[in-house]
């Protein structure tokens, strides 16, 4: 196996738990994925030292319309996932608005590296208050 489908295989879990044996558990395959782009959604600018330009911190966008950011965030998303996510070979991200609801359904396509399988995840963010 390459180095670059070794790093897909495991992955501490987030948060941490306990495997009630005593270690921590740990994701792999899609869930090792899924993991480090929901960390990177969630990761604000300027959060993490070591890398002041890593994370897209969604909370930028709570207070903006939902059709503004279903409009914006797929660009933002791939562009990041593509920088910061080493484990991906392509990203293909769609946003749905649901202004009543003030939520935006995001939808991400990715393939890992060193496969030719796509896996797919969808991630809600709830807006807060209302826009105008």
């Amino acid at each position: 196996m390459d180095a670059t489908v070794q790093v897909l295989k495991t992955s501490l879990r987030f948060p941490l738990k306990s495997d009630g044996r005593g270690r921590l558990q740990r994701v792999s395959g899609d869930a090792n994925v899924e993991q480090e782009i929901l960390h990177w959604l969630r990761t604000q600018l300027g959060e993490q030292m070591y890398a002041r330009t890593k994370g897209i911190g969604i909370g930028k966008w709570l207070h903006m319309p939902a059709a503004d950011v279903a409009e914006i965030a797929p660009g933002e998303i791939e562009l990041g996932l593509l920088q910061w996510c080493r484990k991906l070979k392509t990203v293909k991200a769609a946003a749905t608005a649901d202004e009543p609801n003030r939520t935006v359904k995001l939808s991400v396509r990715y393939r890992p590296l060193g496969y030719e399988i796509e896996g797919n995840m969808t991630y809600n963010i709830k807006l807060g208050g209302r826009a105008s």
